[in-house]
């Protein structure tokens, strides 16, 4: 596990000279100030099926190991690190589960893609929401 660990590291923005020294301080302050429940999120970010939300009387599914093969297309998926959250929408995932959750009819209506700023997510009164 130390090696996954230790390239997930590498990756983070604590570490990439691509980050702005200004947003790494910022990582390198979040990673000295957490504890190791906190801290290991930051370094492997857990990610969750969004459909298989709620089964088994569960809040959150449990977490998938990061890998583009698990990415469908058909589904959502949210990608957390204890601090940010991010949202895939697959393109073919279904708009029933698009609106109850996003309270979109369609992902065009969204404006999303490159360039496009990120959305704010509202609660909604549908089970998936909650």
């Amino acid at each position: 596990v130390l090696p996954l660990y230790t390239l997930s590291l590498t990756k983070s923005g604590a570490l990439r000279s691509d980050v702005p020294p200004d947003a790494r301080s910022v990582w390198l302050l979040r990673l000295r100030c957490a504890g190791p429940a906190a801290m290991m999120p930051l370094i492997y970010p857990r990610l969750y099926n969004i459909r298989e939300a709620g089964c088994d009387g569960q809040l959150l599914p449990p977490a998938l190991s990061l890998s583009s093969e698990k990415l469908d297309p058909q589904t959502i998926f949210l990608l957390e690190n204890g601090v940010e959250a991010f949202m895939y929408v697959g393109k073919s995932a279904p708009s029933g589960l698009v609106h109850d959750l996003l309270g979109l009819n369609s992902l065009d209506e969204a404006g999303v893609g490159p360039g496009s700023q990120p959305i704010s997510l509202e609660r909604r009164d549908s089970q998936i929401s909650r």
